[in-house]
């Protein structure tokens, strides 16, 4: 019979990257991929996960009702600080764009049952081979 042991835990860990896999040139950079490859996770305690859900989704409905940015589009910080390439956030003020940067960021780190890790490779520097 398996029991219950009290000092196991499970977290559910959403994971996003950020640059490519690919090689870097730093003589030829226009050529090559990106010069950072960046991985990061939000931990979520598995018992909270669907509060954390409804707490994102109550602050992305927040920003909708504000007619900052529809619900179904989706949100990058790095977008959100250069939006060349996404309309909807063209159509927000420099200020609005930081403002709701800096709210989002209070949302998530007053939310206690995560945490955030990270990593940055910087390619160039790096001993990794990136062909395995």
């Amino acid at each position: 019979m398996f029991g219950v042991n009290p000092l196991i835990y499970m977290y559910f860990c959403y994971v996003d990257e950020s640059g490519d896999a690919g090689l870097y040139d730093l003589n030829n950079p226009n050529k090559t991929g990106s010069p950072y490859f960046i991985l990061a996770g939000l931990l979520v305690d598995a018992g909270k996960w669907k509060s954390s859900l409804n707490e994102i989704k109550n602050f992305r409905k927040k920003l909708a009702a504000k007619a900052y940015l529809n619900y179904d589009v989706e949100f990058h910080c790095a977008e959100m600080i250069d939006p060349r390439k996404t309309t909807a956030y063209n159509q927000m003020g420099i200020p609005d764009r930081w403002k709701v940067i800096s709210e989002f960021a209070s949302v998530i780190g007053k939310f206690t049952p995560c945490s955030v890790i990270g990593t940055v490779i910087n390619k160039a520097k790096s001993i990794l081979d990136p062909k395995g």
